[in-house]
Parts: C-alpha cells; structure tokens; sequence
C-alpha cells in the first residue's frame, strides 16, 4: 500500500466514517439541520446524501435526476433504477472545490432536467458547500441571478449552507467563463 494509500485510508477512518454517522445520526434524530433536502426552486433541490431509505421520498415529491459530488459515496444506484432516477456522480473530496469542468457538467445535467420538466436533487455529504456551489452556479447561469441573489435564497432556504461559498474560485472562474461565452 502505497503512503498515498495510507493516507487516504486513514482520513476515511478519521473522518469519512464520522461525518456519515454525524449525518445520519442528524436524520434519525429528525434535526431539522441537515435535513435531507431543502427546496430552493420549483424544480431544484438540495441536500444531504440520500440513503436507500430516503430514495422512495425524493421520488415522491418528483425527483428524477440526481447530482452526486460526494467522492466517499456512491449513492443508491440500484435504488435509483428502481425508480428511474438518473444519476451524475461528480466526485469531489469534502472540503475541496469543484472543479470548473464538474460544474459545467452538473449544470448541464440540471439543463436537461430542466427541458424535460423533472426535478433534481443536489447533494454532498451533508449539503452545505460542494452540492450548495453547484446550485449557487445553476442560479446564477439558468436563473440569472447575480451571485449575491443566488447565495441569499439559498441561505434562505437552507441556513446551513457554508457562508464562504459566494467566494469560492470556483464560482469566480464559472461566472467569468459565462461572461465569456456572453461576449462572444
């Protein structure tokens, strides 16, 4: 095993495993924090990472497309076929950004989720920072919000969100590139 390989053994131990208890622990408890989704639009939601359990729910208020940014989990695939839920894994270690490419290719997911009239559900492990910069980035393309706009609902809708995400370079560099394409 490689010292790379120790080292991300040993996170998953120290910190993976928790932070999956922690929010499952937050579910069974009913806390209304971290609670497993969160409507932001009529069609978007976001949240924590759904178990198999919770998959029946999300189909139940009309999800049919998921956004997975969670690198330490797969997501309920085989729960997902069960109820004809698509699913984009775009996986991105908890506490680092998504890239530039991960965001154009959740925001093009949501793009088609949109035009077939479905619902979709983002989510990371615990639905403050990966999944929320996705849904702050859809905001601001697809809704045209400003960034500013964007982060107020989503704090408003769900107050858990990390407050650092409007800053994030990521959601810089995704706004410039739009500019971009605009003044082409």
């Amino acid at each position: 095993m490689s010292l790379r390989d120790k080292r991300r053994y040993i996170i998953h131990l120290l910190y993976d495993i928790p932070a999956y208890i922690l929010v499952i622990t937050f579910k069974l408890l009913n806390n209304p924090l971290n609670s497993l989704y969160s409507q932001i639009t009529t069609y978007c939601y976001l949240g924590c990472l759904p178990t198999h359990a919770d998959v029946e729910t999300l189909n139940n208020i009309g999800i049919k497309y998921v956004v997975n940014m969670c690198a330490e989990y797969y997501g309920p695939r085989k729960t997902y076929a069960k109820y004809n839920i698509k699913q984009l894994r775009l996986p991105t270690i908890d506490c680092t950004l998504p890239s530039l490419q991960s965001i154009e290719k959740a925001i093009k997911f949501m793009n088609e989720a949109y035009i077939n009239n479905e619902k979709i559900f983002v989510h990371c492990k615990a639905g403050m920072g990966r999944s929320a910069t996705i849904v702050l980035c859809h905001l601001v393309a697809n809704e045209k919000m400003s960034t500013d706009d964007a982060f107020k609902l989503i704090k408003e809708k769900r107050p858990e969100v990390t407050a650092t995400i409007i800053d994030y370079e990521c959601v810089k560099q995704f706004v410039d590139s739009l500019k971009n394409e605009l003044e082409k």
